[in-house]
């Protein structure tokens, strides 16, 4: 995502490493990020993504690669040759590594606060309570 919200061209992904990226943002922004603080911007941005898609409708199930891209069928041939990707245990998996819910994509309230991103835990959740509340319930492990 980094890439996507910087404006620089998509193909550059491919040719820039990763710590590159970071000392491009900080050249144009004078900000020193950590790797830690990009990968937090990063996955705010999932987040928020996420967030908008579910809010205007769209579901997970909306997003599906073309059977051919998994080996639906499989190739008789070459390097991925009788393999088919089992992309729903991948997605799920992918979605708890990142603290949403695996059948919903909604990002869990507590992760969207650690993220600091309290307008769309209250927003997508329809918590309205304010930040000092929903800290709270977070700390105590009530969501």
């Amino acid at each position: 995502h980094l890439f996507n919200v910087s404006g620089v061209c998509q193909f550059s992904i491919y040719f820039l490493p990763w710590d590159a990226m970071g000392k491009f943002l900080s050249l144009v922004t004078g900000w020193q990020l950590s790797s830690e603080e990009i990968t937090m911007i990063c996955e705010r941005v999932s987040a928020i993504r996420q967030a908008f898609n579910l809010r205007e409708g769209l579901s997970p199930k909306d997003f599906r690669l073309p059977r051919r891209v998994v080996g639906v069928p499989p190739l008789k041939e070459g390097p991925t040759a009788n393999i088919t990707v089992d992309v729903d245990t991948l997605v799920s998996e992918y979605y708890k590594a990142l603290d949403w819910d695996p059948e919903t994509g909604k990002p869990s309230p507590k992760r969207l606060l650690e993220l600091g991103l309290e307008d769309v835990a209250k927003n997508l959740w329809g918590i309205e309570m304010d930040e000092e509340v929903l800290r709270g319930m977070m700390v105590k492990g009530t969501i």
